[in-house]
Parts: C-alpha cells; structure tokens; sequence
C-alpha cells in the first residue's frame, strides 16, 4: 500500500514538474517579447522546429532543453553568451545552428552527445576552437563554420565523422586540415572560401566520392595531378590565386561544370582543355575562364570555334 502510495506520488510530481518549465518557457517568451515563441502549452509540448532570434537576449533558460520533442533548433541574431550544457537533452534533435550570435565565445562539450543531429551550422560567433566531441557526432552529414575568424583549426577528432556528406568552410584562419580528415570518405560536397589554406588538401583526393569542389579565395597556387582520382566529379569550381592547372582536369569524365576565374593568374591552359570543352555532356555557359591579358591571343586561339564564356583580366 506504501509502495503504491510513494508510486503515484512520484508521478504526481512529474507531473507538476512538466506544468512548471511549460510556465517558465511562457513566462519568458512574454518578459523577453520573443517573437515567433509558441505560448500555446499543447504546441510546446510537441514542438519540433523552433527558432530563437532576438537582440535583447542575453541568456536561454535551461527549461528551453526540456522540449525534447525538438528536430530543430535555430539561435539567429542574438546577444547570447552560451549554449548551456543541457542541450544534451535534446535527444531527438537533427539540427542545430547559431547565425550571427557575436557574444558566443564557447560550445559546451555535451554537444557531442546529440547522437541524432545530423546538421551543425556555426556562422559568425566569436568562437576560437571547437569542442573535440563534436567528433562523436556519428550521424553528422552536413557541417558549416563561416565567419569565424579566430578559429585557426580544426580537431583532430573530426576525422570521425565518418557519415559527413557536406563540408563548408568559410572565412577562417584554417590553414591545414589533420590527416584523420583522409577518414571523410562520404563526402559529395566540398566548400572551402577565403580561409589561409596554402595548399590543395590532400585528403580530398583520397576521396572518391565527391560532386561538387569549390575553391574560393584561399591562397592555394596549384592543383595536384593526383585531382584525377576524383573520378565522379561533376563540378570544379576555382578561384583566386591558381597559376597552373594540370592536364588531368581535363580528363575527368563526368565533370559537367568547370569554373576558373576571379583573380586567377593563369598563363596558359592545359594542352587537352579543347578536349574538356568540346564534351557535348557539359552544360551550357558551365565552362568560365579568366585569364592574364598578356596570354588573351594564346587561349582565343586554344578555345576558338567553342561555345564558353571567357572573361579577362588586366595587368594594370
């Protein structure tokens, strides 16, 4: 009978308990004027996508974890200074991003134990590393880290994201990549724009899976022939400080949009570039190239009787 009695006592205060956060989370949506935050209790008890965007916010109420029905949770354009560590207990999440949180100087750890999420998107905080966890992140297909400039690398931990399909990398002081990267070899889409990287990563090449390559801005002058392994490459864009191409480029047989401009400065194209262009597969005005003025009768000869769109460049 006692045992019965604590029974139903401990569920009654459950019960209370869920009354409570519910409360909470209202009570702060209202104090705070956060727009587009469900004051319906039935809607909060099964929420699936939420965004929080708001100026005036400084702080999230661990409460906010409770709604463990959640998919997908969005911070934009707020003065939050951290993610608490009970995101933990969104068990069920698949995405999670920060847009334009400026005062975020760190991620908890017990972000690595959201075994579901599959989307992780990190655009302009102020954050200087990553959390190591995030690397336990087994499910993870689509990773993003734009806008940050005081990030230098990346965990050697990363390397475990063995299901990663798409990586975008923008605007960093990223120079190398660790050689666990050689692990990725789910990629299909590689975005990598005005970051410090030197030189083309070698684990891209291992990885025979991949779309859609671009290059953008970095400071990287050559591209290695071993780009021929890459043999289901449909999209190869490249731009900014490439002085060479290898002949290899031109062999890669499903490539369907190949793009080199924007500062390039290329002197010469490589010999089998008229066998590139004149495949009937590639699609209409896919093929851009700017080029040094000093060479413009060198290509117009190389591309002449060809249909792709060429732009050039001055010395001046």
């Amino acid at each position: 009978m006692f045992e019965h009695t604590k029974e139903k006592m401990d569920t009654s205060a459950t019960l209370v308990y869920y009354e409570d956060y519910i409360d909470i989370l209202i009570r702060w949506a209202n104090q705070h004027d956060v727009d587009d935050f469900p004051r319906d209790r039935d809607t909060l008890k099964t929420i699936k996508e939420l965004v929080i965007s708001d100026l005036s916010l400084y702080t999230i109420p661990i409460e906010l974890f409770y709604l463990t029905q959640l998919e997908k949770l969005r911070f934009f354009n707020t003065k939050i200074e951290a993610i608490p560590k009970e995101i933990n207990l969104l068990v069920n999440l698949k995405s999670f991003s920060i847009y334009y949180n400026e005062n975020i100087l760190k991620l908890p750890s017990t972000l690595g134990e959201l075994s579901k999420l599959e989307e992780l998107i990190i655009y302009k905080s102020s954050l200087d590393n990553l959390p190591k966890e995030i690397g336990k992140l087994s499910n993870l297909i689509v990773f993003e880290l734009s806008y940050e400039l005081s990030i230098k690398s990346l965990p050697t931990e990363f390397g475990n994201l063995k299901n990663l399909q798409e990586l975008t990398i923008v605007r960093t002081n990223i120079e190398t990549f660790p050689k666990e990267f050689k692990n990725l070899k789910k990629l299909t889409y590689v975005y990598f724009e005005n970051n410090q990287i030197r030189e083309f990563p070698s684990f891209l090449t291992d990885n025979k899976s991949l779309i859609k390559l671009v290059l953008s801005e970095d400071k990287i002058s050559s591209i290695p022939k071993d780009i021929k392994h890459l043999k289901y490459l449909k999209m190869l864009h490249l731009h900014g400080n490439l002085e060479t191409l290898p002949n290899e480029i031109c062999h890669l047989e499903d490539l369907m949009s190949f793009n080199i401009w924007q500062f390039n400065p290329l002197k010469s194209l490589p010999k089998d570039m008229k066998k590139l262009i004149s495949r009937g597969d590639l699609m209409k005005g896919s093929i851009v190239i700017e080029y040094d003025s000093s060479s413009v009768q060198q290509q117009n000869d190389l591309l002449k009787g060809f249909s792709v769109t060429l732009s050039t460049t001055s010395n001046n």
